[in-house]
C-alpha cells in the first residue's frame, strides 16, 4: 500500500499552498496567486477519494503553516514556562485547520460525480467551508478573499459583498487559469462568464474610492 501511494503530489501541494501565501500582505508577489491555482488543479485531479483528501490537506497544511507561522512567536515571550506549547500552535492548529479544506476538496469530487461541473462546485463549496470555519469555528485569519485587501482600490469591494463573500470572489479568480489552459474549449465563454461579474464588482470598488471626499 505505502509503495503504490505517490508522495510527490502531497508533497507539491504543500509547496504550492505555502508558496501561494506570499500574495497576501506583507509579501504581496501577486503572481504566486498561481501557485493557488494549480495546486487546487493538482487536488481536484485525485485519482479517488483518499488521494484527495490527503493532496487536499496538505495543500490546506502548506497555506495555514507557512500563513500562521507567527502565531509561535507569541509564546517566546515573556516566560519561557510557554515554550512548550509552540509546536501545537504552528503544527496542530494549521493541521487541524486544513481538515476543513480538505474536506471542502472531497466534497466538491463527490458531488461532481452525481452532477455539475467540478470548478462550479469548487467555487460553492470552498466558498461555504471557508465561511464555516470563518464563522462557527471562529477563526477567520487568513481568508483567502484577503488577497484583494492589499490593494486600496480592490479593498473596496469588501464594502459591497462582505470579507465572507470575497473568498467567493477569490475562487472565481484562480479557477480562470485553470480553465483557460486546460479547459481549451469552454475557455472563451465560460471565462467571460465569470469575469464580467469581477470586472463590475472591481469597477464599482475603484470609484467608490476614486469618490471619497477627503
Amino acid at each position: 500500500m505505502i509503495k503504490k501511494f505517490n508522495f510527490f503530489k502531497p508533497l507539491l501541494c504543500f509547496l504550492l499552498g505555502a508558496s501561494s501565501t506570499f500574495c497576501l500582505e506583507p509579501y504581496v508577489i501577486y503572481p504566486l496567486i498561481l501557485c493557488f491555482s494549480m495546486g487546487v488543479f493538482i487536488v481536484l485531479q485525485s485519482e479517488n477519494r483518499i488521494q484527495t483528501f490527503i493532496n487536499g490537506w496538505c495543500f490546506g497544511f502548506g497555506w495555514f503553516f507557512a500563513g500562521l507561522y507567527w502565531i509561535g512567536s507569541a509564546f517566546l515571550l515573556k516566560s519561557t514556562v510557554f515554550y512548550f506549547l509552540m509546536p501545537f500552535a504552528i503544527i496542530f492548529l494549521p493541521a487541524i485547520l486544513s481538515i476543513v479544506w480538505a474536506t471542502s476538496f472531497l466534497l466538491i469530487n463527490e458531488i461532481t460525480k452525481i452532477n455539475g461541473v467540478r470548478y462550479i462546485w469548487f467555487i460553492i463549496i470552498f466558498s461555504c467551508c471557508e465561511f464555516f470555519r470563518g464563522y462557527y469555528l471562529e477563526f477567520p485569519w487568513l481568508m483567502p478573499g484577503t488577497f484583494f485587501a492589499s490593494n486600496k482600490y480592490l479593498l473596496q469591494s469588501f464594502s459591497y459583498v462582505g470579507s465572507y463573500s470575497m473568498n467567493t470572489v477569490f475562487a472565481i479568480f484562480i479557477i480562470m487559469p485553470i480553465i483557460f489552459f486546460f479547459f481549451k474549449k469552454i475557455k472563451i465563454n465560460f471565462t467571460i462568464f465569470l469575469l464580467l461579474p469581477l470586472i463590475g464588482l472591481f469597477f464599482s470598488g475603484f470609484k467608490r474610492y476614486e469618490n471619497i471626499k477627503i
